[in-house]
């Protein structure tokens, strides 16, 4: 895991990556698929690995595309 798209449930999807070269690169935004109470209890345990540095090394664009919506590592 990479990262995660909030929601006011929680967590909304999960962001996952591979690693090539020692490089972390993105792959796909995955569906939590939580209840909310699960959604919530995975942000909180997830809230202590946030960092300010994006960890992949191609950020996915911030325009929607035909994969769906954009991303961008969160300010």
């Amino acid at each position: 895991m990479g990262g995660h798209v909030p929601s006011h449930l929680g967590v909304d999807s999960i962001v996952i990556g591979f690693y090539r070269d020692r490089q972390l690169h993105y792959a796909a935004r995955v569906p939590a698929g939580f209840v909310p109470l699960t959604r919530h209890q995975v942000l909180e345990r997830i809230k202590p690995m946030e960092t300010t540095k994006c960890p992949f090394v191609n950020l996915p664009e911030k325009d929607a595309g035909r994969w769906g919506r954009g991303l961008q590592q969160r300010r």
